[in-house]
């Protein structure tokens, strides 16, 4: 989707013109689930919430394999 791209060649941007649904499902995922899953930032929170995934993850008990 280029969310995470310093300079993104935007592809979906111009298929969205062209399909509705590729339109809304790239406007929810770039403007509302991507900032608030990274408390705002991927830039500067990204290796954060990774590793407080990878704590809950663990934190489950499952075994390892």
């Amino acid at each position: 989707m280029g969310y995470f791209d310093k300079s993104p060649m935007d592809w979906d941007w111009c298929k969205s013109w062209f399909s509705a649904e590729l339109f809304w499902i790239r406007q929810t995922m770039s403007r509302t689930m991507m900032p608030r899953f990274f408390r705002g930032s991927f830039e500067s929170n990204g290796k954060w919430v990774y590793e407080q995934y990878v704590a809950m993850v663990r934190g489950l008990g499952l075994p390892e394999g």
